[in-house]
């Protein structure tokens, strides 16, 4: 047998005896709701062991995913409105694979909080209260500046604006101190809520918030003493650990109004871990004096007292605009044993407010500003599932720390006055929850939150720039304490 018989029988034994790499499979179908139309813009995700890849329909609801292993994954299709659908295929057989994906859509349900601290999620049509849930989705798609914004399409609820960086709804006749502000079930409301319109909501970034939840009437056994005209639960978009390994995405977005030469932007990267996820995000939007229609505000101060149209001073209301910047952390942390540990910051700022119906859009002040206007919140909750005779129980510690200041002057030579106050509340509250006999759920706590008020009242000559200081509305110092417990049960 001559040398290169001898070579091409080894090649051949060689490449025998290598194992064939199988052609990479193909995942391609419809999907379709139940009368067998296509649903454009689902989303397709396909896990394989550890790798894992998306996709999406198209106008007629076809997809096809390729460069898929030759191994058993699982489909997921999602689409807003309708249920998610899980559907395991065998990629090891065939190299193309086809399906039908059929969706049914998501039952008409919504939760809420009916609890004060973490509260227990409750459908709303079992619940007694009247309840309006404002989705995600329906934040986005309302036009707003500001968050109390939001609420106007809402049932029952009326927002007043003194100001366009400023809101205060309105339930059952009553805002302000007489509803109960909650963020993520932490109490937002201090002991210096004012008993008219206040503007404290409207400093919450919407662009963090997953929903709202409006309890209207009173619900003062639920969430305490000052919960006369209803309560109102901000929840933010907590982060959630990855089935799948590492991930990291983000989202930037900007808004541009053109009424107001408003625009403002948000980004937002969010990582996620099997054990932990952190989201972190800023903005800033920049909103200018409102153009009315045909430049005529009939309530500006030379209409009213000198019967003069308001295109003598101006075509836009001024001392309307405003600015506003912010931040803040979101983390969700595995503690093992059935436990998690949520961390929560935020912080805002506003800038440049006035009250428009004080100065020439009304009174006819020569100055009325709101300035500093700042907000820092936040909390850690600690959560834990069966411990002992508890089917489960948490504990939170919180920081609401808001500072506002005011000025006034009537006219250039009178006293300028100004105030500030700047209050710091410590919260804790603690929960835990009992179900007996599958039926019956017994959900019990207390909740304490410290206060210490700083405050200060000055009034200032313009012409000789003497500056007195007088008592402020609150002493300068108090500390304020309250506190509370609360049982709940429910039985099916």
């Amino acid at each position: 047998m001559s040398f290169v018989e001898v070579t091409a029988l080894w090649a051949v034994a060689i490449s025998l005896s290598q194992p064939s790499q199988l052609p990479d499979r193909t995942l391609s179908g419809r999907v379709e709701d139940s009368l067998g139309g296509g649903i454009p813009g689902a989303t397709i995700t396909v896990e394989c062991d550890d790798q894992v890849l998306e996709g999406m329909t198209d106008e007629e609801g076809q997809f096809a995913m390729l460069g898929l292993p030759p191994l058993q994954c699982l489909v997921a299709v999602d689409m807003e409105h309708f249920a998610r659908v899980n559907v395991d295929v065998d990629l090891t057989e065939n190299s193309v694979f086809d399906a039908k994906l059929t969706l049914s859509l998501a039952g008409l349900e919504a939760e809420v909080v009916v609890t004060p601290a973490l509260g227990t999620a409750e459908q709303s049509f079992s619940v007694p209260e009247a309840v309006a849930v404002t989705t995600r989705a329906e934040i986005k798609s309302r036009p707003h500046q500001i968050l109390p914004q939001v609420l106007r399409e809402e049932t029952g609820v009326l927002v007043q604006q003194t100001t366009t960086a400023q809101g205060s709804p309105f339930i059952r006749g009553f805002s302000a101190q007489r509803i109960v502000y909650l963020l993520d079930g932490v109490r937002f409301n201090t002991s210096t809520f004012r008993a008219g319109a206040t503007q404290y909501l409207g400093w919450i970034n919407p662009a963090l918030v997953e929903r709202l939840e409006v309890v209207r009437g009173p619900s003062s056994v639920q969430y305490g003493s000052d919960s006369i005209g209803g309560t109102i639960n901000v929840l933010s978009m907590e982060p959630t650990l990855s089935s799948v390994g590492r991930r990291v995405t983000g989202v930037v977005e900007g808004v541009f109004g053109s009424a107001d030469l408003s625009g403002n932007s948000n980004a937002t990267v969010l990582v996620q871990d099997d054990t932990w996820a952190v989201r972190l995000g800023g903005g800033g939007r920049r909103v200018g004096e409102l153009r009315t229609g045909r430049g005529r505000d009939s309530h500006a101060a030379v209409t009213r007292f000198l019967g003069l149209p308001s295109k003598t001073l101006y075509n836009k209301l001024p001392d309307t605009d405003f600015s506003q910047i912010g931040a803040h952390l979101a983390a969700t942390f595995d503690a093992g044993d059935d436990a998690s540990l949520n961390v929560f910051f935020l912080h805002e700022e506003q800038y440049g407010v006035s009250r428009h119906d004080r100065r020439l859009g009304g009174d006819g002040r020569y100055r009325s500003e709101f300035e500093p206007q700042q907000l820092d919140f936040g909390y850690i909750r600690y959560q834990k599932g069966q411990m002992g005779w508890l089917d489960g129980w948490s504990a939170s510690l919180s920081l609401n720390r808001q500072q506002d200041g005011r000025l006034e002057q009537s006219h250039p030579k009178s006293t300028i006055e100004r105030q500030e106050g700047r209050v710091l509340a410590v919260g804790y509250q603690v929960r835990g929850a009992r179900v007996i006999a599958n039926r019956h759920a017994l959900t019990f706590g207390g909740e304490l939150y410290d206060e210490y008020i700083a405050a200060a009242r000055t009034f200032q000559d313009p012409v000789t720039d003497l500056l007195t200081t007088v008592r402020p509305r609150i002493p300068d110092g108090t500390r304020y304490t309250s506190s509370g417990l609360f049982l709940q049960t429910a039985s099916e």
